[in-house]
């Protein structure tokens, strides 16, 4: 009788997963100083750019969501959205905070939706498409100003990202109609607790805490390919475009620094539609344990980036020549000191709500009782 025990059968997705776990492992191996810068790289952006331009916006959805206010936008944009896009009310919250915000607060916001009963899984799985894209000010200061350099190819890539995501919206009324039987959120009286404050502040760390784990982690992967793509040469338009199919800003600053206006543009426009892999693993972190579908999503940001690509060219090299030319002197970025006090200031309250968590999560465990944590 044999007694040999089989290894137990690997789905493919399971095996390739593996396959890319032991590819990463090797890469850290054997470019480790270079992982190691790039992930240095990576603590300084999450706190100089990430924490401070996301943290205060996941605070106030929060917020919006616990004291009723976005269930009182919600009825003032009812009749628009649904004669427009085919959503609910509900719905006006996270489309407004996905387009001046950035993500994942439009998810953020649409997810806390979902778990009070305001949006139906099939609303969430469709809002997914088009309510996730890059903020105004990451778009039009960082992008435009700092890079390209032009404030009037940092409104242009701004305006190509909600035409795209729009264009997603009417497509996707046709493609995935709801007919979902979600109840409209009524006006809640507003509570200003201590409770409702406290709970939108952690509740806010944390996913800010799993925002920079995955701008960290890819940093890291991201930093140890470069080393190795740095020996084969590629051609820079290649570069950042595999660099920013992964992580948007990276790729978003080696495509600036193309020589050809026109195509640093489109390509610019392509990854901050596109956003990146990390960005995807943040959306669908905060959206985690619910009935959403992100096959949708993934499908709608292909095409958006490969849409805002094409307009942004055309744009440049057909609208751009007849237009006066710009004054460049003028910037949108704050002074030097004042975006420093401000990122501190973020930073500090970010640290501060994450001590808050970790007290509040180790009361909760200390009260449990050791059956609890055998069973």
């Amino acid at each position: 009788m044999n007694n040999v025990k089989r290894l137990p059968a690997m789905s493919a997705g399971r095996l390739g997963f593996s396959i890319l776990g032991t590819g990463c492992i090797l890469l850290l191996l054997f470019c480790a100083d270079s992982a190691v810068a790039a992930l240095r790289d990576g603590l300084v952006l999450c706190g100089q750019t990430v924490i401070p331009a996301l943290f205060p916006f996941m605070v106030v959805s929060e917020l919006l969501v616990g004291c009723g206010g976005a269930a009182a936008l919600g009825q003032i944009f009812a009749k628009p959205l649904h004669k427009l896009l085919g959503v609910p009310g509900a719905a006006a919250c996270p489309i407004l905070l996905g387009m001046l915000c950035g993500f994942p607060t439009g998810a953020r916001t649409m997810a806390a939706l979902y778990d009070k009963g305001a949006l139906s899984a099939r609303q969430c799985t469709r809002l997914l498409t088009f309510i996730n894209n890059p903020s105004s000010a990451y778009i039009i200061s960082a992008v435009g100003i700092s890079l390209l350099g032009s404030r009037r190819l940092g409104l242009l890539l701004y305006a190509v990202s909600l035409v795209c995501a729009l264009i997603t919206a009417l497509v996707t009324r046709v493609l995935m109609p709801d007919k979902s039987q979600a109840a409209e959120p009524t006006p809640q009286p507003v509570r200003l607790s201590a409770d409702v404050f406290t709970q939108a502040v952690t509740g806010a760390a944390q996913s800010m805490l799993a925002v920079c784990a995955y701008v960290l982690f890819f940093s890291a992967i991201l930093g140890a390919m470069e080393s190795v793509c740095a020996r084969l040469s590629l051609p820079a338009p290649l570069g950042a475009l595999l660099y920013g199919l992964v992580e948007m800003s990276g790729g978003v600053a080696r495509a600036a620094q193309i020589g050809d206006t026109a195509k640093a543009t489109a390509l610019c426009a392509a990854l901050c539609c596109w956003s990146g892999i990390s960005v995807m693993c943040q959306i669908m972190t905060v959206c985690r344990d619910r009935a959403f579908r992100f096959g949708p999503y993934v499908l709608a940001k292909l095409a958006q980036g490969l849409l805002a690509a094409a307009l942004c060219m055309l744009a440049v090299r057909y609208l751009f020549p007849l237009l006066p030319p710009e004054h460049t002197s003028a910037s949108l970025l704050l002074p030097q000191g004042t975006t420093e006090l401000l990122a501190h200031t973020v930073n500090a309250c970010f640290l501060l709500s994450c001590t808050v968590l970790t007290a509040r999560q180790s009361k909760n465990s200390s009260h449990r009782s050791p059956a609890a944590d055998i069973y």
